[in-house]
């Protein structure tokens, strides 16, 4: 159908649904344009808006090497101070205690102490995982800090190389344990003569000399040899006093044979 006005078409069916199309299109594709989250120019989206149906990337909580390391770090400065009480609880026991015997077994055991407890302080600074980096301040002592350490590792094998040649002595004749002459030269070896070397050794990196090995670096290195080479000794003679202790109870004698047994069994617990 359409409308003639002098001879003109006004409009038709025609135009009339191609005006309609047109304006809908225009409609939809002004609706799209602000409804596509990821490519609209015109309406951005806010800074902080994140657009529906997208995977959003968990938050990391920090680095899990620093979390262990720091892990690490509280449980070492927890050790350290559970080790610090029992070492000092060993000291007093070893300088006031009363039912301790004067042998080097007490002696040894001062010095594991005293020492243990510098070298937990050295530790707790100066380790790869210490609770504390480097608190302490003193330059000489963080110029030798391996040396500190190498010196108070030694106390124990230099310690137990005396212990190991007095239970050897005392197993053979247990008397000289109530002997203050001979309870007074391991006190000496233990305590004035070891510890007395073992600073020369430490204060010899101080020196203006040129060491072809550092002084207390071979201590070290001695006393671990002669440590193992004592214990296989002292190993060796327990075995020996076991079999001769076998071979008296067998034979039924009452006699001494040179070796209690019971002075043996002190052997084999310090072993």
């Amino acid at each position: 159908m359409s409308v003639v006005s002098d001879g003109d078409v006004i409009s038709d069916g025609m135009e009339t649904s191609t005006v309609l199309s047109t304006i809908l299109t225009t409609v939809v594709s002004t609706w799209a344009s602000t409804t596509d989250y990821g490519h609209s120019t015109k309406y951005p989206p806010p800074r902080n808006w994140t657009p529906p149906n997208t995977t959003v990337k968990p938050i990391r909580m920090g680095n899990s090497a620093s979390a262990k390391q720091a892990a690490d770090q509280v449980a070492y400065g927890v050790i350290a101070c559970v080790t610090v009480g029992v070492l000092l609880v060993m000291l007093y026991m070893c300088i006031f205690g009363q039912r301790l015997r004067a042998t080097a077994v007490r002696w040894h055991v001062l010095n594991c102490s005293l020492w243990g407890i510098l070298h937990l302080i050295s530790y707790c600074s100066f380790a790869d995982k210490a609770p504390w980096p480097n608190y302490i301040t003193n330059q000489n002592w963080r110029d030798t800090a391996k040396q500190v350490e190498c010196f108070t590792r030694s106390v124990f094998p230099a310690g137990m190389v005396f212990v190991y040649l007095e239970s050897i002595i005392l197993t053979i004749a247990p008397k000289l344990a109530n002997s203050w002459i001979f309870n007074g030269i391991f006190f000496f070896l233990l305590i004035p003569f070891l510890n007395g070397l073992m600073i020369y050794l430490y204060c010899a990196h101080f020196m203006d000399v040129v060491w072809w090995y550092e002084p207390i670096d071979l201590f070290n290195l001695a006393t671990y040899l002669l440590f193992v080479f004592f214990t296989f000794i002292y190993f060796i003679f327990c075995l020996f006093g076991t079999c001769l202790c076998c071979a008296t109870l067998a034979s039924k004698k009452t006699s001494s044979v040179g070796i209690d047994f019971y002075s043996l069994f002190s052997g084999y617990r310090i072993f």
